[in-house]
């Protein structure tokens, strides 16, 4: 399924480490990501996977560097970054970023030819990937590592390696929030769970709305109103706190695209945003000393919002 916004995209999330014990009757694999960058970048439900597997694998980026699967695998374990190596065989930044933006190119061009997206919109969605994508050249490459338990015998799974786990599955999607899936089961006249068996079975937010005889124009408002008065939350929140990591939230707010929207709109990186949050900042004061209206910031957000809250009310699992 497609991510919903706000995405547990996509991108790593930190979780505390707390552990529970649990019983297998065999034995269980769970993956476990560095969070030494985001895993992907995404807008409206179109992704690019940035992990080390994706990128190794991917062959126009194979054949823009000159270099094999195995050979960018000890790249990026060796802590080479995409922009050290375009510098290195001397390829320009915007060829590795054209190679790894192809696939959803082709995408985008089905889905404007079959009507499903206006031209204006695809512009938007190829921008928006295009300056994430630049935002990641610099990043090291997520590295996997597979952790398997023993099954015979009580074994201990941190709640980060499965929280992880989950963060990372960049095919399925229509993930809610619990905030936007209480939002539409309440608008859709359905419970969370029923709400939930009707998405695995296939089916979009909008064919659920047709299917209880709904308004789809109705959940879709209530479901933009939620996200919105919570992208506006997080506006005055500071990203400082004592562990040096990314809470659920800011997180969140980060994989689902709100900070790299930020940034282009003051014109720095998502990084440097970033960095400006955990030095204690908030969205709304970096906004006035960039000469940005705070309700310019807002209604920014608030529209990619409605954008990503639209477009995957209309996407199947």
């Amino acid at each position: 399924m497609k991510k919903w916004i706000p995405a547990m995209l996509g991108a790593t999330m930190i979780f505390s480490a707390t552990s529970a014990s649990v019983f297998a009757a065999t034995p269980t694999a769970v993956t476990q990501v560095s969070a030494a960058t985001n895993a992907k970048v995404s807008s409206n439900g179109y992704n690019i996977s940035l992990d080390q597997n994706s990128l190794c694998s991917n062959t126009s980026l194979q054949k823009v560097l000159g270099l094999s699967k195995t050979e960018l695998q000890k790249q990026f374990q060796a802590g080479k970054t995409l922009a050290d190596l375009a510098k290195t065989k001397g390829v320009s930044t915007t060829k590795v970023t054209n190679a790894l933006l192809q696939p959803q190119l082709t995408k985008l061009a089905s889905d404007q030819k079959s009507g499903k997206l206006t031209q204006a919109k695809v512009a938007s969605i190829k921008t928006d990937l295009t300056n994430q994508l630049n935002n990641s050249l610099t990043k090291k490459v997520t590295t996997v590592t597979t952790v398997t338990t023993t099954s015979t015998t009580t074994s201990t799974t941190s709640k980060t390696a499965a929280a992880t786990a989950k963060s990372t599955d960049t095919t399925s999607s229509n993930n809610l929030t619990s905030l936007n899936k209480s939002a539409a089961a309440s608008a859709l006249n359905l419970s969370q769970t029923g709400l939930n068996q009707q998405i695995k079975a296939g089916k979009s937010i909008v064919d659920i709305a047709k299917d209880q005889g709904v308004d789809k124009s109705k959940v879709i408002n209530t479901i933009v109103t939620k996200e919105k008065s919570w992208v506006t939350s997080q506006l005055n929140e500071s990203w400082k706190n004592t562990t040096g990591t990314l809470t659920t939230e800011q997180q969140q707010f980060k994989d689902s695209g709100y900070l790299a929207k930020a940034a282009q709109l003051f014109n720095t990186s998502a990084d440097e945003l970033q960095t400006q949050l955990k030095n204690g900042k908030t969205l709304t004061a970096i906004a006035k000393e960039k000469g940005v209206d705070s309700s310019k910031l807002t209604e920014t957000l608030h529209t990619y919002a409605k954008q990503q809250v639209t477009e995957q009310c209309n996407q199947a699992s």
